[in-house]
């Protein structure tokens, strides 16, 4: 790439974020994105938020769905697919798009077991 257009895809840049340029770039899709590893209030000691409010930002921000994967435990799938089924009946009568729920989990996997850990530490 040269430096001259280095510099014109900056400028663009600049041009977007100051609004003037939006018309230039209309014609343009932009693409949907998704986060696929996100973790709600269930997640001890690594998430603050509810499932609720997870959903509404995620909504907020035009996404199609999002992934709740707390860490060990499932306890908030529930609340999350019906948190979901209520939004999508509201938007199937405004006709727009289904929201996605993706459910996942992080586990913790030892090779031996869960006395793995503690075996090794003893003297």
């Amino acid at each position: 790439m040269y430096l001259t257009q280095v510099i014109q895809r900056y400028l663009d840049i600049y041009d977007l974020q100051r609004g003037s340029g939006i018309k230039k770039y209309k014609h343009m899709k932009t693409q949907q994105f998704v986060h696929l590893n996100v973790h709600s209030h269930y997640s001890l000691h690594n998430g603050v938020s509810t499932i609720r409010q997870l959903v509404d930002a995620a909504i907020k921000e035009r996404m199609p769905g999002i992934a709740i994967t707390d860490y060990g435990n499932m306890f908030g799938i529930i609340e999350f697919v019906d948190y979901v089924s209520s939004i999508n009946k509201k938007r199937k009568r405004k006709g727009e798009r289904p929201f996605k729920p993706i459910i996942g989990c992080e586990l913790y996997i030892a090779k031996h077991g869960p006395k793995e850990s503690t075996q090794r530490n003893r003297p």
